[in-house]
């Protein structure tokens, strides 16, 4: 996708990091970049999440009100920003020049873009503290106070990496999180939107009746039947009947997958029921885009479940491939890329660059996005 400028600002080492909305861990990768053109050292890693602070978060997400308890709030932002410091501090110790800035995305607990309401919970100031490095954040905020959805941001990001994998639109790419957001990737169009669920609620079934992290493999899903009176019931939703631009939150997605149907189901069933929905919502948001994509490639936790994927391709309009699928000179760890999009936008941030587009996110213009902060000088 071309650009715009003609006077490039230099490239930067910047390490992003992000939690998303499954909560399962902390992901960080180094890249160097400008905002506009950037290059991996295959420097990443994976922070697990400390199960108290799993149920910390999760605690908030389910219960939003808590977010009036400045108490509560305060002690959530300050033991966020230390495991994400954690999590610098291992990746810098693999790497041996200096980092010049950090793309912190936060922990997303609640998301409401009709009230013009996005919560990333984690202090890029303690971050700043504790790393030692400036600290860009907050990277909804401009959007939504411009009439976007402030998701999702990935858009920008997407069009870069299949530039630089010379990949050629109309192309598509999705990333299954706890919820799957979409990238068309047009001649003349950048299009972003959420779909629909991606593995939040298979996650929560398994951790809620099993009493494990998530389905290996989808292997229970694919020993299950899929419920056709579920998917109906659930497929009605008038979500799912809105234009793009459009996203979702955790609590509003498990909210319309949530039933006494679903519950009442043998877990196998319930698993197979649930990765139907997200692979049918992600192909019929695939048939939507103006430009009908030649390839749909995907991204995330969810493209690591095989019988996932099975579906996705059963239901694709195009033909679907993983993100590691791409060539090998391309270094594409697709289980990172929403951590090197935090240092992308952290450039993009300190550039003053725009990171949200009207057809991405409804925003009224391209808007620029994120503050960042610096550590203490003395």
């Amino acid at each position: 996708m071309t650009h715009p400028y003609t006077d490039e600002p230099p490239m930067i080492a910047i390490i992003g990091l992000m939690s998303g909305t499954s909560v399962d861990a902390v992901d960080a990768a180094l890249i160097i970049t400008n905002g506009i053109r950037f290059s991996r050292l295959g420097q990443n890693l994976n922070l697990p999440w400390p199960e108290a602070m799993r149920k910390e978060i999760f605690a908030i997400m389910d219960n939003p009100e808590k977010l009036n308890q400045p108490d509560i709030k305060a002690t959530a932002e300050r033991h966020i920003a230390s495991h994400h410091a954690k999590a610098v501090m291992a990746l810098m110790e693999q790497y041996d020049r200096p980092v010049d800035l950090i793309g912190f995305h936060g922990q997303t607990v609640l998301h409401r873009p009709d009230q013009g309401l996005s919560v990333q919970l984690g202090s890029a100031t303690h971050l700043a503290e504790l790393t030692g490095l400036p600290v860009a954040a907050q990277f909804r905020q401009n959007d939504l106070a411009h009439g976007g959805e402030g998701a999702p941001i990935a858009p920008i990001f997407h069009a870069a990496l299949m530039e630089n994998a010379d990949i050629t639109p109309p192309v598509a790419v999705a990333n299954i999180g706890g919820i799957t957001n979409l990238t068309g990737i047009g001649k003349h169009d950048l299009i972003g939107m959420d779909t629909g669920p991606g593995n939040a609620m298979m996650d929560r079934q398994m951790q809620q009746r099993a009493g494990i992290s998530h389905d290996h493999d989808g292997q229970l899903a694919a020993s299950g039947q899929i419920n056709l009176r579920y998917l109906e019931q659930v497929l009605t939703h008038e979500w799912y009947q809105r234009q793009a631009p459009k996203s979702l939150d955790r609590v509003l997605t498990e909210r319309m997958l949530a039933s006494d149907h679903l519950a009442k189901m043998p877990l196998a069933d319930a698993m197979a029921s649930l990765a139907e929905v997200t692979a049918i919502t992600l192909a019929q948001a695939c048939k939507t885009l103006k430009e009908r994509p030649e390839r749909l490639l995907l991204s995330g936790g969810g493209a690591r479940n095989p019988y996932l994927v099975h579906r996705i391709r059963h239901h694709s309009p195009c033909p679907v491939f993983l993100c590691d699928d791409l060539p090998a000179g391309s270094l594409i760890n697709g289980d990172f890329i929403e951590a090197e999009l935090m240092g992308f936008l952290a450039a993009r941030c300190l550039y003053d660059m725009p990171i949200t587009f009207p057809g991405t996110t409804g925003v009224d213009r391209p808007r620029s996005g994120g503050v960042i902060c610096h550590p203490p000088t003395s």
